[in-house]
């Protein structure tokens, strides 16, 4: 009697299970070309991080065959410009940017190509659309600090210097940080900006920047978030914050050993501040760190330049000769330091690493 009532419990319940049409089941499975259509994509994408861009366009162009998408299109145009191909680069990202006009990436990869090609006020009216853009949306602020850098860049290039230096004041203000400020304070030295117009700006927005980082220390701290763990969501270029001191860091010392040297053009005036900025960046600098020796390069050529206003005679013996800067170092020091190098420390050795 049990195994009757069981057989009739087992015929109901298959009777019960409905049977799934064979068409629905097959919108349900991937298709072999959408499988073969990720599986090239993902190898471009792979092969383009690793820098084999040749490869890597051969992967998208695969893709390319089996769906037409703008996307892949993009890509393959980025590729193509890495490989030098730019004039296909740029008929590519062209047909994105009419076809897609609301896409801020295809525009800003327009701007860029028709940079790289020559066309730098075409490249600036693209940029300048973009701005448009960005003023109707939120959370842009990346996008809003990119076009305001490349901005400055085309115009230091097309040489507008006003313009140049407005927009690179708006991408530091944007990003406040000292990889900022340093890049700002680049483009001042190279536009004649007097000296201590300079250091007195650096010094007041490195302080700004400070304050900014301490503030989001302080917010990260009152979300339970630690500072140090905060950084695995921020960019390479942000990772240099977690550097800061109290009062000062080393950023502010190499930030310095920028510009000092362009103290020495006037050093009679300004061997007081020079003097300052040495000191300060032999506490706040290790002998370990990489700009160590452009301070001691400079610290050299300040005592041998402060002798030679107080009528001393030069003394190139054999202290100088064992004086050795690494090539490193001399990949650190700026270009307006050689003329003293030459005159102050003729006999230095570049010791190789």
């Amino acid at each position: 009697m049990k195994k009757i009532i069981l057989f009739i419990i087992v015929i109901a319940l298959l009777s019960s299970c409905a049977i799934t049409n064979k068409g629905e089941m097959r919108q349900n499975i991937v298709s072999k070309s959408e499988i073969e259509l990720m599986s090239y994509f993902r190898e471009g994408m792979y092969h383009f991080k690793n820098n084999r861009y040749l490869d890597a366009t051969q992967a998208f162009e695969r893709a390319l065959f089996l769906n037409n998408n703008p996307k892949i299109r993009y890509n393959l145009a980025l590729a193509l410009e890495r490989l030098g191909d730019t004039d296909k680069a740029l008929a590519i990202m062209t047909e994105l940017y009419y076809n897609y006009p609301e896409e801020i990436n295809y525009k800003m990869g327009q701007a860029r190509m028709l940079d790289l090609v020559g066309k730098k006020d075409e490249a600036v009216v693209i940029y300048n659309e973009v701005l448009e853009i960005l003023e109707k949306k939120n959370d842009v602020k990346d996008y809003r600090y990119k076009v305001y850098r490349r901005l400055s860049d085309l115009y230091y290039k097309i040489g507008d210097i006003d313009e140049a230096t407005c927009y690179s004041q708006m991408a530091f203000n944007e990003k406040l940080s000292k990889d900022d400020l340093l890049r700002h304070v680049r483009l001042l030295l190279s536009v004649d900006v007097p000296i201590r117009d300079i250091y007195s700006l650096s010094k007041v927005e490195s302080k700004r920047v400070q304050n900014e980082i301490l503030r989001k220390k302080n917010e990260l701290e009152q979300n339970g978030t630690s500072f140090a763990d905060s950084f695995e969501s921020q960019d390479s270029q942000d990772m240099h914050n977690n550097d800061v001191l109290i009062n000062g860091s080393k950023n502010d010392c190499r930030l310095e050993s920028v510009f000092a040297f362009a103290f020495l053009d006037d050093f009679k005036q300004n061997k007081e501040v020079l003097s300052e900025i040495i000191a300060r960046s032999k506490e706040c600098l290790n002998n370990k760190d990489s700009y160590y020796p452009v301070l001691t390069v400079l610290e050299k050529i300040s005592s041998k330049y402060s002798d030679n206003l107080s009528g001393n005679t030069l003394n190139l013996d054999e202290e100088e000769d064992n004086f050795n800067v690494s090539d490193t170092t001399i990949l650190n020091l700026p270009g307006s330091s050689y003329k003293y190098i030459e005159k102050f420390l003729p006999t230095f050795n570049i010791a190789k690493n």
